[in-house]
């Protein structure tokens, strides 16, 4: 396997490890009551949605032009990553809300 596509594969399997890990770590901080859950599941949800997005950008490459003709389900995946980003609330809706969760702030 060509040493680019190794890299490529490990920075997927890398961000989509520390997503799943923060979104079961905010799991647990709200099942357990923790005073910085609602942060947890807010930061969660964003690193989900951005690293989708990077992620299914790099599936893309390494898939290259089949990927683009619809030979598998790579162009699907980046399609509904960029349709997470905007699913209400949109990620940058879900960025001021941590702000205020980190701040201390109110959340309306």
């Amino acid at each position: 396997m060509l040493e680019t596509v190794q890299i490529h594969l490990a920075k997927i399997y890398a961000n989509t490890n520390a997503a799943v890990c923060a979104t079961r770590d905010a799991a647990r901080a709200a099942t357990e009551g923790d005073a910085d859950a609602l942060a947890k599941l807010l930061a969660a949800r964003i690193l989900a949605s951005e690293n989708a997005i990077a992620l299914a950008q790099i599936g893309m490459r390494i898939g290259g032009g089949k990927a683009y003709n619809k030979m598998g389900p790579m162009e699907r995946y980046l399609r509904d990553a960029l349709a997470s980003q905007v699913m209400a609330p949109s990620v940058d809706v879900l960025n001021i809300w941590l702000g205020k969760a980190i701040t201390g702030q109110q959340i309306p």
